[in-house]
């Protein structure tokens, strides 16, 4: 538990000292349009954005799941620290997620550590966080309804088939957050390759209408990186300070 604790506390470190959407969890997966019977693959990552990919240490992902066409829970197997597989049975759309360990991470005037300010008498500040990411892929050419939504507190819910995006196409998504569409989300959006000056900029940004919408348009090829986060006041300033909701849809453009 304490080997589990410290590999957490450096990983986070490296998400709460930098604003924006400044490290992400996202997959990837070796096929976006399988057969079905065919074997999926999927990479699990953590770091900067796509450009910048950093090692996952064991005990920081607590699940990986897949919900089939069928609304049916599927086990991936675990081949490693960051690689799962499984083989979609039915023709249709395959949403994936992964979540690492949530809880929360305390900055002290010694160090950062992972509980609430309860019981530290030199607690700075402290996040309540839950970070995610989410994929969706097509087996075989039958097109059928995606799960909508996994249950996450936030999710990005793409309106269309990620499967067959190509270069200038634009996605309209929907961002819920504990249910319910989000207005006023700023959601960004970054292509492989991309490079940023700040961690602010982007290759795509927008906010999301009254209905929780928006449409981004996906200018280059290849692996794209869709992002959302919502911090909130903790109801109790004597346990924390804020709750951190991050996650992230990844998908692939032709």
């Amino acid at each position: 538990m304490k080997k589990y604790a410290v590999v957490l506390i450096s990983v986070l470190c490296l998400s709460v000292q930098t604003p924006g959407h400044a490290h992400s969890l996202w997959m990837t997966a070796d096929k976006d349009n399988p057969a079905v019977g065919e074997k999926v693959t999927i990479t699990v990552s953590w770091g900067h954005g796509l450009a910048k990919k950093q090692e996952m240490k064991e005990g920081v992902i607590e699940k990986v799941s897949v919900i089939g066409p069928d609304g049916k829970e599927i086990t991936p197997q675990k081949i490693d620290l960051i690689h799962y597989s499984f083989v979609p049975k039915k023709a249709g759309y395959y949403v994936i997620s992964a979540g690492m360990h949530s809880g929360f991470m305390t900055k002290t005037t010694t160090g950062r550590k992972r509980q609430s300010k309860k019981g530290l008498d030199n607690a700075l500040s402290c996040m309540n966080f839950d970070i995610r990411s989410k994929m969706v892929i097509r087996a075989g050419k039958e097109k059928s309804s995606a799960a909508s939504t996994v249950g996450a507190p936030i999710e990005i819910v793409p309106l269309g088939d990620v499967s067959s995006l190509k270069k200038g196409d634009s996605l309209e998504v929907v961002i819920m957050f504990k249910g319910k569409p989000a207005a006023g989300m700023t959601v960004a959006a970054d292509h492989e390759g991309f490079s940023g000056k700040s961690h602010d900029e982007h290759s795509v940004s927008a906010r999301t209408d009254a209905s929780g919408k928006v449409r981004l348009k996906l200018s280059k090829p290849g692996v794209w990186l869709i992002q959302v986060k919502n911090e909130l006041p903790y109801p109790d300033l004597e346990v924390c300070d804020t709750y951190m909701y991050a996650t992230s849809l990844s998908l692939t453009v032709q």
